[in-house]
């Protein structure tokens, strides 16, 4: 089989995960697309609508992530455009193969607030989450594997998730560091947010 790997040979029917990173958004969103037809220059694409309204993919980066024979892999940048009442897929360089992550983070960017131990609560700006983890950003010192909690409301929703931090990341022009956290108790619920928040950065887009 020859090893190269482009759009056109991924399989009719085969569902596939588009990666958007909105204009001002710092972090991708994820959803999923299926291959209607393949030809030699682009694929068709089934996208769903949401909230009964098209996607635009104008001024998006856009990427396709599939699978093949058990690997993860990668073709971009693509050009998604509606046309003819159907999405058409462009993307000239072959796919790459890639490791993909088990769980995908959405940027949220909210204020939240921050227990550690039996200080008081602080805020702190969090930044994205996923079904694994979570990252925030603060003045304060942290230090690598101190267990955390933080809790914040968004879209109606309370949260509140505790978890180890395993990451830290200093920033030199305002003096606050970027922990990285693991959380300690995976939840579907938190998976299910992660969804409706994507879904709802696609709702403010296209309104």
């Amino acid at each position: 089989m020859d090893d190269k790997f482009y759009l056109k040979d991924i399989e009719e029917g085969q569902e596939i995960t588009l990666s958007c990173k909105l204009p001002g958004q710092e972090n991708e969103i994820e959803f999923k697309a299926t291959v209607m037809q393949t030809s030699m220059q682009y694929i068709m694409l089934d996208i769903p609508r949401v909230d009964d309204k098209r996607l635009s993919f104008k001024g998006v980066m856009t990427s396709i992530l599939t699978e093949r024979d058990g690997g993860a892999y990668v073709f971009t940048p693509c050009n998604i455009v509606f046309y003819q009442g159907n999405y058409i897929a462009q993307c000239v360089k072959e796919g790459r193969k890639i490791n993909r992550r088990k769980n995908f983070r959405v940027g949220i960017s909210i204020m939240g607030s921050m227990l550690r131990g039996t200080d008081s609560p602080i805020n702190v700006y969090i930044r994205d989450v996923s079904a694994s983890g979570f990252s925030i950003t603060t003045e304060r010192v942290l230090g690598i594997g101190e267990e955390i909690t933080v809790r914040y409301t968004d879209m109606g929703i309370k949260l509140s998730l505790t978890g180890t931090i395993v990451r830290k990341v200093e920033n030199q022009e305002d003096g606050k560091n970027i922990y990285g956290c693991k959380l300690l108790r995976e939840s579907e619920g938190i998976a299910q947010y992660v969804q409706q928040k994507q879904r709802d950065i696609l709702r403010k887009r296209n309104r």
